[in-house]
């Protein structure tokens, strides 16, 4: 639906999309409306712009500058009245969500427990219930319900070689919701989630990372569930606590690689420039103080 709106009003010459990263979010949706309203002005077309779109009005009109005839006017209404449709569909459904949750309290219990989840918000805790339930008990493990998801990696192997990793086809509609609260929760600042999807997207790919990630918010249904107990996130920096000791060999190393024989003020050490014992230190000092140096030697001629 949004890919044929927007052909229609690149063939009309205006690049909505070039400025606007949602064509048919809220701003976008107050430009359209405009367009078939039948205003005929870019500068009018702008003006509708609402929130951050409005800081890119300088060259917004610039973007929209084109024609609209009637016939394109016509194909738009057409696909924008079955998607206001579906939208109004859709918060009729959440809100009979809310009565039903009324009806059952440990329901609700669950569902409360679920959206403490970064990434998981209200329709995703809702999804996770129907398909799961609230007690967790057709599952053995959380790798069992992880598994009947979809969400592990393929076990192929033929001759003791790998042929494929593949996920299996689980549930849809499990799969559905778990993969965007997983992308939810990769955009989250300073949460365990993600950093655990920086750490894998590095070296699997952002495809396998978000997999994983929702494999591990399917994990913490587990104990949400069973022990009816509160999330607590590890926070941003868990892996750099994991591995400090390696963390800080390594950011020594890669200040000596840039020419740095002294600590700057925020150094790796306790205290600014300092070492944990209070005296002033170079870097290659430091190190052989923990035993990290590495000694040159050279050949002797004979």
């Amino acid at each position: 639906m949004a890919s044929r709106i927007q052909k229609v009003l690149a063939d009309a010459n205006l690049q909505l999309a070039s400025v606007a990263s949602h064509p048919l979010g809220k701003s976008g949706r107050a430009i359209l409306g405009a367009m078939l309203g039948g205003e005929e002005s870019s500068e009018r077309w702008a003006d509708r712009a609402l929130g951050p779109l409005r800081s890119t009005i300088p060259p917004l009109p610039a973007a929209l500058e084109g024609r609209v005839r009637d016939h394109p006017r016509f194909l738009m209404q057409g696909w924008l009245r079955p998607l206001h449709c579906i939208e109004t569909e859709i918060e009729w459904l959440d809100a009979r969500l809310d009565p039903l949750g009324q009806e059952h309290h440990d329901r609700t219990d669950a569902w409360n427990r679920w959206i403490t989840v970064p990434g998981v918000d209200g329709g995703a805790g809702w999804s996770f219930l129907a398909e799961i339930g609230s007690d967790c008990s057709p599952f053995p493990t959380a790798s069992h319900r992880a598994s009947w998801a979809g969400l592990c990696p393929g076990n192929n192997q033929s001759a003791g070689q790998r042929i494929s990793r593949k996920i299996r086809k689980g549930s849809p509609w499990l799969r559905r919701m778990a993969c965007p609260s997983a992308g939810a929760a990769a955009r989250t600042k300073n949460t365990y989630r993600s950093a655990q999807f920086k750490k894998l997207a590095a070296r699997r790919g952002r495809k396998c990372a978000l997999i994983a990630v929702a494999h591990s918010i399917l994990g913490i249904g587990d104990p949400l569930q069973r022990k009816r107990g509160v999330y607590r996130d590890l926070g941003g920096n868990y892996f750099d606590r994991l591995h400090a000791d390696g963390l800080k060999r390594y950011l020594v190393k890669r200040l000596e690689s840039l020419g740095h024989s002294e600590p700057p003020e925020q150094s790796v050490f306790e205290g600014e420039g300092r070492s944990p014992d209070g005296m002033r230190c170079t870097l290659p000092s430091y190190r052989r103080a923990q035993g990290t140096d590495k000694k040159e030697t050279g050949n002797e001629g004979g």
